[in-house]
This record gives structure tokens, C-alpha cells and sequence, in this order.
């Protein structure tokens, strides 16, 4: 797909499986998927990555801290 259409939570789905299952252990893939599915996804998955800002990244960051 292409990147300006693509959206987060396709890129994520991928970015899971071919960059982090390889290369970390099993429980920290989980973690990391739990971590997306609870605090990115609900807020950001429908965004294209074209549009995702640093802002998108840090309003997330920073209401799931509070």
C-alpha cells in the first residue's frame, strides 16, 4: 500500500510481525502489541501515516499518563 494512504494501524500490524517478532522475545512483542492496542489504536488507527504528526504521538503520550 502506499504510505501517504496507508493507515497506522495497517503499518503497525506490519511493523509488529516483520520488525519486532523477529528480533525481541515473545513477552516483550506482547507487551508491545498490548501497549498499541490499548493506549495508539483506539486514539490513531485510522490515521494516515502522511498525517500523523509528532502532536498525534505526544496527545496520545500524554493523556495516557494522566
Amino acid at each position: 500500500m502506499e504510505p501517504s494512504r496507508e493507515a497506522l494501524d495497517s503499518y503497525l500490524a506490519r511493523w509488529l510481525e516483520t520488525a519486532v517478532k523477529p528480533r525481541v522475545r515473545e513477552r516483550t512483542h506482547d507487551d508491545y502489541a498490548k501497549a498499541l492496542k490499548l493506549h495508539i489504536r483506539p486514539k490513531l488507527r485510522t490515521r494516515p501515516l502522511a498525517k500523523l504528526s509528532a502532536l498525534d504521538i505526544q496527545t496520545v503520550y500524554t493523556h495516557r499518563t494522566h
